[in-house]
C-alpha cells in the first residue's frame, strides 16, 4: 500500500525512547493516525515499535538496523483470526524524509 504522511517524532523517558504521532493517507482507508512508543531492549538487541492506531489496532513491532540509515521490523499476530505478518522496512534519508515499504 501507498503512504503519505507525517510522523512527529520526540524525546520520551528522559532520552532513553522516542514518541512519534503519525497522520497518514493511505492508500485505500480514510485518514490514518498512529502513535508509536519507540525503544531499545538491550536485552533482546532489538528496537521496539509499540503503536496504537485509529483502527482500534495495536502492534508490537520488532527489528534490527542493518545500516545506519535502515531499519527492519516485524509485528506477528492475529486479525479477524489469522495469523498476521507485518514487516515494514525504514530508511532514513534526511532528518526530514524517511520512506517505509
Amino acid at each position: 500500500m501507498k503512504v503519505k504522511g507525517t510522523w512527529k517524532i520526540s524525546p520520551a523517558a528522559a532520552g532513553w525512547g522516542a514518541l512519534n504521532i503519525g497522520l497518514m493517507e493511505i492508500e485505500g482507508m480514510d485518514a490514518y493516525e498512529e502513535v508509536d512508543i519507540i525503544g531499545f531492549d538491550p536485552g533482546e538487541k532489538l528496537v521496539h515499535i509499540f503503536s496504537v492506531t485509529n483502527t482500534a489496532a495495536t502492534h508490537d513491532h520488532k527489528g534490527r538496523w542493518s545500516d545506519d540509515n535502515t531499519l527492519g521490523v516485524t509485528y506477528e499476530g492475529l486479525q479477524e483470526g489469522k495469523k498476521y505478518k507485518e514487516e515494514i522496512t525504514i530508511k532514513v534519508h534526511s532528518p526530514k524524509r524517511m520512506v517505509h515499504t
